[in-house]
């Protein structure tokens, strides 16, 4: 009674992990013993030794580690995978066949791994889809590197700074010329660039809005006083008073010039 249950027991188990990684659990328990299988007769039945026991608990053992290699193996691949997205923008539609519900969502509604969740073929697939990508990788990362130099560069531009890095960036273009280059650190170091940049943008920009205020300060100033000069400024033509109403807007700016008051005393 007690070797049967025991034997019960582990045939769930074995039957619960063979699905789940897409096996036959007929052929795993013929390989322990024929007499685990269904169509034994009841003489088989009762004839459970101690190593029949033991290597049922064997083969239990075994399968658990091996779903357990599998599913680390594709929690691996799925980070992997999706890494290599993001970093060649890949397009949902080439996502779809290895999307969340193939890669993560692998547990069914009571928590439990679904049947052939880890099956050998599927990981394999995936397995090859990071492995194309990844020499897709390889021959984008020039363009990879061209597109995060053109944001700093653009960033400077905006800025009005000189380019950063210079050195720095031509030699990593030197290394991706001979291959001879860690795809993910270049990235991670250009980002590292990019961010500096923005930061340092970012500190100058207080600067730059009050050299942009100056500037259009000055140049309504000059505006005042070519207009102060023009001896029509009070005739009765077509638009004299939208150059009345601009002249009072330029002496408000113009008297918020930074020194002025004091140069007037």
């Amino acid at each position: 009674g007690d070797r049967l249950c025991k034997v019960e027991e582990y045939k769930v188990l074995i039957c619960n992990f063979a699905k789940i990684m897409g096996m036959d659990p007929s052929n795993v328990l013929a390989s322990v013993h024929p007499s685990l299988l269904i169509g034994a007769n009841e003489q088989q039945k009762k004839n459970i030794s101690d190593d029949i026991l033991n290597k049922l608990n064997t083969m239990v053992q075994q399968l658990k580690e091996e779903k357990n290699h599998r599913l680390e193996k594709l929690h691996s691949l799925g980070k992997a995978l999706t890494n290599l997205w993001n970093i060649l923008d890949t397009t949902m539609e080439e996502r779809q066949p290895y999307g969340q519900i193939n890669i993560f969502s692998l547990t069914s509604a009571n928590g439990m791994l679904g049947p052939g969740s880890l099956r050998l073929e599927k990981i394999q697939q995936i397995e090859s889809e990071v492995h194309r990508l990844d020499q897709l990788k390889a021959s984008k990362m020039k363009e990879l590197f061209i597109k995060k130099k053109a944001e700093i560069e653009e960033i400077c531009k905006i800025s009005h700074m000189d380019v950063p890095y210079q050195t720095e960036m031509d030699n990593i273009m030197e290394l991706i010329m001979s291959g001879d280059v860690d795809h993910d650190n270049l990235l991670k170091t250009m980002d590292g660039y990019i961010y500096k940049t923005k930061e340092e943008a970012t500190s100058r920009k207080e600067i730059m809005d009050k050299v942009e205020k100056w500037i259009t300060s000055c140049d309504e100033e000059r505006w005042l006083e070519e207009y102060s000069r023009d001896e029509r400024r009070y005739s009765v033509s077509r638009g004299a008073h939208r150059h009345l109403k601009r002249a009072e807007r330029a002496r408000i700016i113009a008297n918020k010039i930074p020194g002025k008051h004091r140069a007037a005393k």
